[in-house]
């Protein structure tokens, strides 16, 4: 199972928005579609936060990416 947290985060404000887990469309390990929610006007970066398990065992610690490019909403 993969387990995804995804964020836009607001680069002016310091704020964050979390992405439902309903808006996740494709989440497979080398490709991951999401809708991003209605967002005040800003520049925003996407933080993905990703962890994978087995069964009941977790494989590895949680692991945070930020995308270079940056999202901006007018």
């Amino acid at each position: 199972m993969r387990i995804f947290s995804s964020y836009a985060a607001d680069i002016c404000h310091s704020a964050a928005t979390k992405v439902d887990e309903a808006d996740i469309v494709i989440n497979n390990p080398s490709e991951l579609m999401i809708i991003i929610p209605a967002l005040p006007a800003g520049t925003y970066q996407l933080e993905v936060t990703t962890q994978y398990s087995m069964g009941k065992q977790w494989l590895k610690e949680p692991r945070t990416s930020v995308f270079e490019k940056t999202l901006t909403v007018k």
